[in-house]
């Protein structure tokens, strides 16, 4: 009998044992997986700093979140590496949780702590954060410079940039007035009244200028039922932005990489837009938010997504080429083409007079005459085009403003001949090859382009008899291209 109580008794505490040991090893979905390993599970960064995390997830990880982006943000690295940072211009103290997880459902956190800093040099100091301003309009940043003596007497501004921004002295008031929309640098100040270093400089101090600039979509939110769009984001701060709201019956929405030379995205790149693939017909709008850290203007975005069917029947297509368009079929309103169509034939479109819009959807080639005389035709879309040929929009007279994407390389002689244009924008940083591609345009005397600011030069050189024969609304700018804003 003792035997029996005694086995009983064993085996009743191995039952508790065993129910303890599977208790402590269940996971959590929400707080954790063991297939996450996080290099460090907490970090501390000055605003402005930014640390990797390595992390190990033998199945990769969905690109890591932040919950409050004005503290910090996080990207993706290269492997599997997660960088962490605080915002240079318009980031905050305080801390957040960066979550990370798996492809499979696991789940793991970073803690992350912000904390302020002072940049110092001796005489002066100079408060480390950043002032927010619109171009044209002048903010007093005197409360940003410290004196450790305590009054500010004989403190002049060193250096700035004349393209970022103007600093004006009164008395011992200081003004920032913005002038280059989406531009980010550093303002400088010199202490006169404190020690020279050994280099005979005085002590110095600078905080960091933003000129906002609008937020905005480059493309418009229409796309078929079964295709996929990519929709381009200008001015985007800090490299990060978030959207809420979308209607995944209608839609789905993804985060879109910045693209190479030849169209296709970074593997390593920054996001710079959204790519949207359409589900069933119908419209939905939701809200981008720019990661500026500032309440200012430009910050946040609603974008209206219209998914339409796309009706194939009335087109001649022969593998990728769209040849032409059905006998008999006059096209009508906004058209869009069929995702699998990469070139549009010789006078396809030709004569189809009554359409209003056209959205190329993944069109790489546009050929010779192929949308003449489609006279009430104000809206052109493309994100892919490589190649416009001769002729390609001749006496589209209702055609004023045209936007070529990154992607294009050459544009054949009178391609928009005949039509109204007054304003080219040109997103290719390598100016395309053009051979008097925009003569006979009826509105020469007011046409402007506007390319990459990092591109200016090189528009004005590659272009020069271009822009002096057919860009007449350049003249007062000295035959100059405008950043595009």
């Amino acid at each position: 009998m003792y035997l029996a109580m005694k086995t009983r008794l064993i085996m009743l505490a191995l039952a508790v044992l065993t129910s303890a040991t599977l208790f402590s090893c269940k996971k959590d979905d929400k707080e954790g997986d063991s297939n996450i390993i996080l290099e460090k599970t907490a970090v501390t960064l000055n605003l402005g700093g930014q640390t990797t995390v390595k992390v190990t997830a033998p199945d990769g990880i969905l690109k890591p979140e932040s919950e409050d982006v004005d503290v910090a943000i996080a990207n993706m690295g290269r492997d599997i590496n997660v960088i962490i940072s605080s915002k240079k211009v318009g980031g905050k103290v305080g801390e957040t949780r960066v979550k990370i997880e798996s492809k499979t459902g696991g789940v793991a956190y970073i803690n992350v702590t912000v904390k302020d800093e002072m940049k110092t040099d001796r005489g002066i100091a100079v408060l480390g954060k950043t002032v927010f301003v619109n171009r044209g309009v002048e903010v007093e940043v005197t409360n940003l410079l410290k004196k450790y003596n305590g009054t500010i007497d004989k403190v002049n501004i060193k250096s700035t940039s004349t393209a970022l921004a103007q600093v004006r002295k009164d008395g011992n008031r200081f003004f920032v007035t913005g002038i280059g929309e989406g531009l980010t640098g550093e303002v400088y100040f010199e202490d006169t009244a404190g020690e020279k270093n050994d280099k005979g400089e005085f002590p110095q101090g600078s905080f960091i200028v933003h000129v906002r600039a609008p937020f905005l979509a480059v493309q418009s939110g229409e796309v078929g039922v079964g295709q996929t769009k990519r929709i381009d984001l200008a001015n985007i701060y800090n490299n990060a932005f978030t959207f809420e709201g979308v209607n995944n019956d209608i839609a789905t929405v993804e985060y879109a990489k910045e693209l190479d030379g030849v169209g296709k995205e970074l593997s390593n790149g920054n996001f710079t837009g959204i790519k949207v693939t359409g589900k069933k017909e119908g419209t939905f709008t939701f809200k981008l938010t720019n990661s500026d850290g500032d309440n200012g203007k430009g910050r946040e975005l609603s974008l209206t997504i219209t998914v339409s069917k796309v009706d194939t029947s009335n087109f001649i297509i022969e593998g990728d080429v769209l040849k032409g368009v059905k006998a008999g079929v006059t096209l009508t309103g906004a058209v869009i083409i069929p995702a699998n169509v990469k070139k549009i034939a010789k006078e396809a479109f030709k004569d189809q007079s009554v359409m209003e819009s056209i959205n190329l959807n993944n069109v790489e080639e546009i050929e010779l005459n192929a949308f003449q005389r489609t006279f009430n035709l104000r809206r052109v879309e493309m994100s892919n085009v490589k190649i416009i040929g001769q002729r390609a929009f001749d006496q589209n007279t209702q055609l004023k403003e045209i936007d070529l994407p990154a992607s294009l390389q050459k544009i054949g002689r009178a391609a928009f001949s005949g039509t109204s244009l007054v304003k080219v924008t040109c997103r290719a940083t390598t100016p395309p090859a053009v051979d008097s591609s925009f003569g006979g345009i009826r509105t020469a005397q007011n046409l402007v382009l506007y390319v990459p600011a990092s591109s200016i030069q090189a528009y004005k050189t590659v272009w020069s008899g271009e822009l002096t024969s057919n860009f007449r609304g350049l003249q007062n700018n000295g035959y100059t291209p405008f950043p595009i804003p």
